[in-house]
């Protein structure tokens, strides 16, 4: 049997050039899991090399740089040379610039394409509205992470729902196990936090879609209710500054602890004993998965995907977005109310085990096998994948 080329475009690796961000995380935990006898998988960015596509690098994957704009033109002229020189079975397409310039490669090279979507996003450029109504026939496959994702292609992208499959990222969950107790004191130890606090955090990239600043307002409230409670932001982003001198100002500075980016999401996860997730929207975001795994309470907002994997009252306590007060009162709750508290986390942590990430990549591995039978024109009957197949 011959071995499937397939190529992962992406627009960028990072919104800051410095953090990977979701979409090069789970190219990080995927690419590595699948069959090596039978696919051969190349990620290939848009723009120059950063630190964050160097993670990538590190793990030992092959990246290609094409050094352009998301709006160069002569992107389309690459992507050809690469899929020429590569032997390209399929396109892999993640963002605006890589699906358009993928699309059009992909038309011209006769090479099936697979545009993948991470989230639903409020609105969709004018641009990339014309684009899609003109290239969205010509896409062979699409994922979407969730349900919700799935219904933003249809509307929003122009893409025929035929067309659209639904595969929720997952995450290793081999990897996200609780830390021992004596790691976890002795990472309040360094972070100065008493022994006797409880933890409340958040675990995000600072930007304005995951609405970090509504859980900072939330946090005097709930000071004024649980006075022994420390807050961690984790992550790094743009918005730091703006959110450290917020913090300031609602004289914060020693109530709650910026880390920056941290690599040991399993131990900072194990630190918390309530788990914030307060974005604006979102598809699936990673760090749901990760929190369900080790088993913490999640108090999350009811937007898009993640009202898909959480479930009010049994795996997670949800809040409207950026309602401020409903979020302090639920935290204040949890705090409160431990055996509750411990109840939500055990049934998240069950729940969890449905979003193990090998389950996603044998998924994907059989779009590529579909794909790679219809550009070799033998579409056979051991590949014909019904859109049910892959909900979870």
């Amino acid at each position: 049997m011959s071995k499937i080329n397939v190529l992962h475009v992406i627009d960028k690796f990072s919104m800051d050039g410095q953090n990977i961000h979701g979409v090069t995380r789970v190219l990080s935990w995927w690419i590595p899991r699948f069959n090596k006898e039978r696919y051969n998988l190349i990620v290939c960015g848009l723009k120059h090399p950063d630190p964050a596509s160097r993670t990538l690098e590190d793990l030992g994957l092959k990246v290609l740089y094409l050094g352009r704009g998301k709006l160069n033109p002569i992107t389309a002229i690459d992507l050809l040379k690469v899929i020429k020189k590569e032997k390209i079975d399929v396109l892999h397409l993640h963002g605006y610039g890589a699906c358009n310039f993928g699309r059009i490669a992909a038309i011209i090279s006769k090479t099936p394409a697979l545009l993948h979507e991470h989230a639903a996003f409020p609105r969709v450029p004018l641009h990339q509205v014309m684009a899609d109504y003109i290239l969205a026939k010509f896409i062979s496959e699409t994922v979407a992470n969730c349900s919700s994702v799935a219904e933003f292609c249809i509307k929003k992208r122009s893409i025929p729902s035929e067309n659209v499959k639904v595969i929720f990222n997952g995450i290793p969950l081999d990897e996200f196990k609780m830390a021992s107790h004596e790691d976890i004191e002795k990472e309040k130890q360094r972070l100065n936090i008493p022994p006797d606090y409880k933890i409340v955090g958040t675990v995000a990239r600072l930007h304005e879609q995951k609405g970090i600043n509504y859980f900072i307002e939330a946090i005097p409230e709930v000071l004024n209710s649980c006075p022994k409670t420390k807050f961690l932001i984790v992550g790094d982003g743009h918005l730091r500054g703006e959110l450290e001198e917020r913090c300031k100002q609602l004289n914060l500075q020693h109530h709650v602890v910026f880390t920056g980016q941290r690599k040991d999401i399993p131990l900072i996860l194990s630190l918390l004993d309530i788990k914030v997730i307060s974005s604006v929207y979102e598809g699936t975001t990673l760090t749901v998965f990760e929190t369900m795994a080790v088993g913490k309470p999640i108090i999350s907002t009811d937007v898009d995907g993640l009202r898909e994997v959480i479930e009010d009252g049994k795996t997670a306590l949800v809040v409207p977005p950026k309602d401020v007060k409903v979020l302090a009162q639920k935290i204040i709750y949890l705090l409160k109310n431990k055996e509750e508290a411990e109840r939500l986390g055990a049934n998240a942590r069950e729940e969890g085990k449905k979003y193990d990430i090998d389950s996603s990549v044998r998924k994907i591995e059989k779009l590529y096998d579909k794909l790679y039978d219809l550009k070799n024109h033998n579409l056979s009957s051991t590949y014909k994948i019904a859109g049910g197949d892959f909900d979870t």
